[in-house]
């Protein structure tokens, strides 16, 4: 998922992307640095149609075109109620899971309804913090780990446990704590470089 990693296509119209919803053509593609839904990688996308935070409507609005070219085969009526019932759900879903996975909220049992909240409002929340402030979107996660890893070598010491924190950080890191995150082995389990099947 290119929204997890920062990641712009620059030019995500039909032609770039194939039936199986898979982009190609990576034209003026580009990685996100500072932390801005309007962040833009085409100098020539002057309106900012492809922009970082446009992108899965763009996917969307594809996938609607095609559904409108394959209408004497398949009802447009019929692709436009699929892709209204599915589509948003699908993309949040596999955008969540994602992110959390960054996080490291990886949990072994099924999450109940309020705790899927909480790890939203988790996610939702730094990212907004980022785009406050301008943050890097790399350096942010990248970051973070050291934390995870501070936290992990310390182990029940808590003056080794706490590096100094402003307010703000220390906030945000409890209530990440809070959320049930997940060991440094199981952090690092789903992110050794895999070969797909």
């Amino acid at each position: 998922m290119w929204q997890c990693v920062g990641w712009c296509h620059g030019v995500l119209n039909t032609d770039n992307m194939s039936i199986l919803a898979l982009t190609i053509d990576y034209g003026p593609f580009g990685f996100m640095e500072r932390t801005d839904d309007d962040y833009v990688c085409n100098a020539s996308d002057n309106d900012g149609r492809y922009s970082y935070g446009n992108q899965p409507k763009m996917c969307r609005w594809n996938c609607m075109k095609l559904a409108e070219a394959l209408q004497l085969l398949v009802p447009l009526k019929e692709t436009k109620e699929i892709l209204e019932q599915t589509w948003d759900k699908s993309y949040k879903t596999a955008y969540y899971e994602g992110m959390k996975q960054k996080l490291g909220l990886v949990h072994e049992a099924e999450r109940n309804e309020e705790e899927e909240k909480e790890d939203i409002l988790l996610i939702d929340s730094l990212l907004e913090i980022m785009k406050e402030t301008g943050a890097d979107f790399t350096i942010t996660f990248r970051s973070l780990s050291t934390f995870v890893k501070l936290a992990h070598q310390a182990g029940d010491d808590e003056k080794k446990r706490t590096p100094k924190l402003s307010s703000d950080q220390k906030s945000f890191l409890d209530m990440l704590m809070k959320s049930a995150l997940s060991s440094y082995d199981e952090i690092l389990e789903p992110l050794k470089p895999s070969m797909p099947l």
